[in-house]
Order: C-alpha cells, then sequence, then structure tokens
C-alpha cells in the first residue's frame, strides 16, 4: 500500500469519526468510552492539526455506522 492511499485511508476515517460525532446524542467521550480510550482522546478532533495513532483510528472505526447504515 502506497503512502499516498495510507493518507487517504486516515484521512476518510477522521472524517467519518467527525460527521458521527455530529450525530444527534453522540459525544466524544462516549464514542471514546465504546472504543476503549481516554475521553481526552478526541480532544481536538475538529481541527486540520488533530493526529490520531492508527491504532486510536482502528478502535474508533469499529464504532463508527458503516456506508450502508448512514446511506439508510
Amino acid at each position: 500500500m502506497s503512502d499516498s492511499t495510507i493518507k487517504q485511508a486516515r484521512a476518510a476515517v477522521m472524517e467519518r469519526v467527525r460527521a458521527h460525532l455530529q450525530t444527534a446524542g453522540v459525544t466524544k467521550k462516549g464514542l471514546a468510552e465504546l472504543a476503549s480510550l481516554h475521553p481526552n482522546t478526541l480532544q481536538g478532533v475538529e481541527d486540520d492539526g488533530w493526529n490520531p495513532t492508527d491504532a486510536t483510528l482502528i478502535a474508533l472505526e469499529a464504532h463508527l455506522p458503516s456506508a450502508q447504515q448512514v446511506a439508510a
């Protein structure tokens, strides 16, 4: 997998996290807890400079709705 493909995949997951946090009833703290992450992990998620680890993105992605669920 090329470096640019990995960067695109990371960016896509980050945008999905941000979009999910716009859903009514979804909070940073709640999402972090679901993913077994510290609540501060999502501090600054709205900022362009937010730079989560790959492990954080993997943990969060497991708790995001799929593209099919979003479209329904």
